[in-house]
């Protein structure tokens, strides 16, 4: 066996080895930034999921902080979607009053490499640029080098694998290049506005930091927001998250409730900006609020007409108790562990309204760069 049919037996190996690495390795590089953040995706269909995201080369999976069982009876812990379910997503958004302080230092870092990027990621970033405007160009000239190789007889194994070579060339470009854009690159680490169609005819603008973008997502930090919340009450790894608000549930007993459980929430405001209590809701049942919080100040409310369905994760032997959710840079002393709460609250949901500091990561097939812009709030 010669050398030469020794070196293209390796080069098939090698190529077929490296080639699954990277399929395998590759994740879109601007959904990779949301890995381990506390996101909420919004689908088309305007429903919407949260959970700690995980990225992965061929899909998503939003980890719940709770079991959830869905309506067909399954407890359930996590949402898959795999590319073909991503298409269906219109935007992702990571509020920013939803990050622990260690994720905000890593926030804060992105930006920091945006507005202010090293010697070292320019020359990569360039590179990266030089690689996708030239991708045509060098898979040409691999296909040559190809044709050249298999000339010769002792290359006779390549005339099967050719289309295998071509496919590790074109994955390696793009797991090392970038969808090079010179409009958005042009704007990069400055203030712009995305216009983003919603599918229904209407349009919807954002405008902030434009962070960076891929070949499917772009990515704008910074914006702000009239947004509408609907807060899981039994969820409370996901009430203690709220940079914004504090909470305290207490649950008792009382003769002068139908069901025999009485529920008071003390909600606390911290936001600069103020936030409107619309209602508390849930299967079956509905309770008005309609107060406005401001910062520094407290409200607080009594529930005894709460449906028993609701009630049904409630402990009535352990009543009464007393549960503090406060975000764990505010929090001092003692408080119950949200693993233990989770068993003591009912299933209802706080439904809130409110200008919020937000990023946004949008679909390049529905979102488009429509403006430079200067810092400001844009309706939406």
């Amino acid at each position: 066996m010669d050398t030469i049919l020794l070196l293209g037996i390796f080069l098939v190996f090698i190529t077929a080895l490296v080639g699954g690495y990277l399929q395998r390795r590759r994740r879109d590089q601007v959904l990779a930034e949301l890995q381990d953040f506390h996101a909420v995706v919004r689908m088309r269909d305007n429903s919407r999921i949260w959970g700690r995201m995980e990225v992965y080369a061929n899909g998503l999976e939003l980890l719940y902080a709770k079991p959830f069982r869905n309506h067909r009876g399954n407890l359930t812990t996590s949402y898959i979607m795999f590319r073909n379910s991503i298409e269906q997503v219109l935007a992702i958004y990571r509020f920013h009053s939803e990050l622990s302080p260690k994720n905000q230092q890593r926030r804060w870092k992105e930006i920091e490499h945006t507005r202010n990027p090293g010697l070292l990621r320019l020359a990569l970033r360039h590179t990266r640029n030089f690689l996708n405007t030239f991708r045509d160009a060098i898979n040409e000239s691999m296909g040559m080098l190809l044709t050249r190789m298999k000339g010769t007889s002792s290359m006779s194994l390549l005339h099967s694998q050719d289309e295998r070579l071509k496919k590790f060339g074109t994955e390696a470009l793009g797991a090392v290049g970038n969808a090079y854009d010179p409009i958005l690159e042009r704007h990069i680490g400055e203030q712009v506005v995305v216009e983003l169609q919603t599918g229904s005819g209407d349009k919807e603008e954002y405008a902030g930091l434009l962070r960076g973008y891929s070949q499917a997502w772009l990515s704008v930090f910074d914006c702000r927001i009239g947004e509408e919340t609907r807060l899981p009450l039994g969820d409370s790894l996901r009430l203690s998250l709220q940079r914004d608000l504090d909470f305290l549930i207490r649950l008792e007993r009382s003769d002068d409730t139908q069901n025999g459980i009485s529920m008071s929430l003390r909600i606390q405001c911290f936001s600069e900006r103020a936030i409107h209590c619309k209602q508390i809701e849930g299967e079956g049942y509905h309770y008005s609020l309609d107060t406005e919080i401001r910062e520094g100040e407290s409200r607080e409310w009594v529930l005894n007409d709460i449906p028993e369905t609701l009630l049904a994760a409630v402990d009535r032997d352990s009543l009464p108790v007393e549960i503090t959710l406060i975000a764990p840079e505010r929090s001092v002393g003692d408080k119950v562990e949200w693993q233990d709460a989770e068993q003591q609250l009912p299933d209802l949901f706080l439904l809130i309204e409110s200008e919020r500091e937000v990023d946004v990561f949008l679909p390049r097939t529905a979102a488009v760069l429509r403006h430079a812009s200067t810092p400001g709030r844009v309706e939406h």
